[in-house]
C-alpha cells in the first residue's frame, strides 16, 4: 500500500491494518510523517506491541511524501517481513493471525482539532497483495469512528 500524509499532526500515526479477523482482532503497522514505525497486534480489542516506536531507516519524512508499505508472510517460518519503500526493514515471528481482511488506518492526536480540521491521508496505491496472507486484493472497511477506513 502506498500512502502519504497531506495534513494533520506530524506525530499522528497512519498505515495499514492486516490479517483482520473482525473489528477486535488484527495486526496494525503504522508510520508517522516524522519517520517512525510501530507494529502491534490487537486481540479482543487489546493492543499488544510487537515492534515499539522507532525511527525507520527507509521512510521518507514530511508531508506530501509517499511511502510504500509491504508485508509478506512465510508460513513455513511463521514469519512476517515488513518492507518500507521496497526494502525489508523488519522481520517478526507470529502466527496469531495468518489471513483475513486489510485496510488503511489513521489516528488523530490530542494536538489536532478534529473533525473541524480533518486529518488527511492519501492512498496512492492500495497495492497488489499476491501473498496468500491477503485473500482479496481490495480495500475493506473497518471502524470509521476510530480512523479506520
Amino acid at each position: 500500500m502506498e500512502l502519504k500524509k497531506i495534513r494533520g499532526d506530524i506525530d499522528g500515526a497512519y498505515g495499514i491494518i492486516f490479517c483482520a479477523q473482525d473489528d477486535y482482532n488484527y495486526y496494525t503497522l503504522v508510520i508517522t510523517a516524522n519517520g517512525e514505525i510501530y507494529i502491534d497486534k490487537t486481540i479482543n480489542d487489546e493492543a499488544i506491541p510487537i515492534y515499539d516506536w522507532d525511527e525507520s531507516l527507509f521512510l521518507l519524512k514530511g508531508y506530501n511524501v509517499s511511502n510504500k508499505i509491504g508485508i509478506t508472510y512465510d508460513k513455513d517460518k511463521k514469519e512476517f517481513s515488513v518492507f518500507i519503500n521496497g526494502i525489508r526493514e523488519i522481520i517478526f515471528q507470529d502466527n496469531t493471525f495468518t489471513g483475513g481482511k486489510y485496510g488503511a488506518y489513521f489516528s488523530v492526536t490530542e494536538n489536532e482539532n478534529f473533525p473541524e480540521e480533518p486529518e488527511e491521508i492519501e492512498i496512492i496505491n492500495k497495492g497488489k497483495f499476491e501473498n496468500p496472507l491477503f485473500k482479496e486484493p481490495k480495500l475493506e472497511t473497518f471502524k470509521t469512528i476510530n480512523g479506520m477506513f
